[in-house]
């Protein structure tokens, strides 16, 4: 009994210990960031300034513009239809 017992846990250790950690990532890439001051945690996504602003408004923090910001354009947006005309 101890004996499958303790091989399922060394199966269960070793795939757990295979994962890894990855950060969380949106399909949208947002302009503007908040660290907040209490806790040291950063945000990045906020559509506006006025809406970082607001939100660490009472509980302290920072705005900033995001290091990770692509533009809709920059990450391919689908193209204009004078545009798809020229290039045909």
């Amino acid at each position: 009994m101890r004996v499958p017992t303790m091989i399922f846990a060394l199966i269960a250790a070793t795939l757990l210990g295979t994962t890894h950690a990855t950060m969380a990532q949106s399909a949208r890439s947002y302009p503007w960031c908040a660290t907040y001051s209490w806790a040291g945690v950063t945000s990045c996504y906020f559509a506006t300034w006025e809406q970082c602003m607001t939100t660490i408004s009472g509980i302290g923090g920072i705005c900033y513009r995001s290091p990770y910001y692509q533009p809709l354009a920059a990450i391919g947006a689908p193209r204009s239809a004078a545009s798809r005309r020229r290039s045909s």
